[in-house]
C-alpha cells in the first residue's frame, strides 16, 4: 500500500481527532466566561456542569480516535504484507498525525505574531506545551491503536482460515 496514502489517512485521523481534543473546550471556556447555554442541561453549578461536560468529552474524543484508528489499521492490515510492510506503515502513521499538530503550532505562532504579540513564550513555548499535551495522546493511541487494528485483519476468522495459515508457514 501506497505510504503517501497511509500518512495522508493517519492525517486525517490526526485531524479529526484533534478537532474533537480542541473544540469542547474552546466552547467550555466560552462557557465559563458567559455562562452556559440555556438549552443545555446543567450539572450543578457551572464549573461541575464544565468538568462533567469537558471529561464527557474526553472520554468520547478518545474513544473515537480508538474506533477510527484500529479501522484505521484494520483496512491497512488487510492489504500489506507483514514484517517491512508494519515498519514502513509506522513511519507513515506517525509522521502523518504529526502533521496537524505541526500545522496547528505553526498557525498559532502566527496567528499570535500577526496579532501583535512579540516572539517570546507566550507566543512559541505556551503554544508549544499545549500542542504537546495534546500530541503524545493523539499521536499515541492512534498509532498504537492503527496497529492493533491491523493486527486484528491477520486474526483467523475461521477454523479453515486457522489451518491454512498454520500450513503456509
Amino acid at each position: 500500500m501506497n505510504n503517501k496514502r497511509i500518512a495522508v489517512l493517519a492525517s486525517v485521523i490526526g485531524v479529526l481527532s484533534l478537532v474533537v481534543q480542541l473544540v469542547p473546550q474552546i466552547f467550555v471556556n466560552r462557557w465559563i466566561g458567559n455562562g452556559s447555554p440555556s438549552w443545555l442541561p446543567t450539572f450543578g453549578t457551572l464549573g461541575q456542569t464544565a468538568l462533567v461536560y469537558t471529561n464527557g468529552t474526553k472520554v468520547i474524543g478518545l474513544l473515537f480516535m480508538m474506533v477510527l484508528a484500529v479501522g484505521f489499521g484494520y483496512y491497512v492490515g488487510q492489504r500489506i504484507a507483514l514484517r517491512r510492510e508494519y515498519q514502513r506503515f509506522l513511519g507513515a502513521v506517525a509522521a502523518g498525525t504529526l502533521i496537524p499538530f505541526v500545522i496547528a503550532y505553526g498557525v498559532t505562532v502566527l496567528y499570535d505574531l500577526f496579532s501583535g504579540g512579540a516572539l517570546g513564550v507566550e507566543t512559541v513555548f505556551f503554544p508549544l506545551v499545549s500542542l504537546l499535551g495534546l500530541f503524545v495522546p493523539v499521536s499515541l493511541v492512534v498509532t498504537v491503536a492503527a496497529f492493533a487494528g491491523a493486527a486484528f485483519a491477520h486474526i483467523p476468522k475461521t477454523e479453515s482460515d486457522l489451518t491454512s495459515s498454520q500450513h503456509a508457514t
